[in-house]
């Protein structure tokens, strides 16, 4: 696997030259640069992004749903991004020109493939740099709020804005990206690492009544502000931590809405 720090730094610099309205890379702007074609259609659940070489070029296809089920503007750009990041890697590049001439994506931030992670790190570093996003909550604290915030800004995933947030600012934090009825993946900052067991709960059924994403998985009324709070512990989420332990200190709860897909949780100590 390539170092991620010289991806961060590669697509963080093309974020510089391809850059957007909101200070971040724009993957449709890169591929306009590059002359590569782009369309934009509904793939069923073909794939949600495709990189093509045919005949002595590249062409990408991004899947914006259905009617009825559509992808967000933000999961569109990212798909973008991912699959930008698969054209500017040259060693994925060249994998695909030798290999038999297409790449096709599935699902963001949960494959085990080296190719994938990479392409993932790129493009969430080139629609959100660090320097811009720090910028923006420069001194601030950080939390549900400022996740949908920059989703929106720098117009891409929920996902993508919470893994920036996490990683670029200040402050302890779990995620937690729930299926309907159980957890997608679970992304921990390092220091809590070392503070809390490795894995949260697993299943919906092991969330407390009434938490907030017990609520938002049961389709509880989300209020305006797009998010649900609420006090928790860590005993609650870490079952590996007793109720009586010292360890067993009050979290903040938040649980944001992602449609059909579930719900994003973020937990971080009670005192942000």
């Amino acid at each position: 696997m390539i170092n991620p720090e010289h991806i961060i730094e590669f697509a963080e610099g093309l974020a510089e030259q391809h850059k957007g309205k909101s200070g971040g890379g724009d993957p449709f702007i890169a591929f306009n640069d590059y002359e590569v074609p782009v369309a934009q259609a509904n793939f069923n659940d073909a794939f949600e992004g495709l990189l093509r070489f045919h005949d002595e070029e590249f062409q990408v296809f991004i899947n914006t749903g259905s009617a009825g089920v559509p992808r967000t503007i933000g999961r569109c750009r990212f798909t973008g991004a991912h699959e930008f990041g698969h054209f500017s890697i040259s060693e994925h590049r060249n994998a695909i020109m030798l290999g038999d001439g297409f790449h096709k994506d599935i699902t963001g931030f949960s494959s085990r493939n080296p190719m994938e992670r990479e392409a993932d790190i790129f493009a969430a570093h080139f629609l959100v740099p660090t320097k811009a996003l720090q910028k923006r909550y420069r001194n601030q604290d950080w939390g549900a709020k400022e996740i949908i915030d920059a989703a929106r800004h720098f117009e891409t995933s929920i996902t993508c804005a919470a893994l920036r947030c996490q990683s670029s600012l200040p402050g302890n934090s779990a995620l937690v990206l729930w299926g309907p009825t159980h957890v997608r993946w679970q992304k921990m900052d390092y220091n809590w690492w070392f503070e809390l067991p490795a894995k949260s709960i697993k299943n919906a059924d092991e969330l407390i009544p009434g938490s907030a994403t017990e609520e938002l998985l049961r389709g509880g009324v989300v209020p305006e502000c797009g998010y649900l709070s609420r006090g928790t512990t860590r005993s609650a989420w870490f079952k590996r931590v007793a109720n009586w332990s010292a360890r067993n200190t009050i979290l903040l709860e938040q649980a944001i809405p992602l449609g059909d897909y579930g719900c994003l949780t973020i937990l971080r100590p009670d005192s942000v």
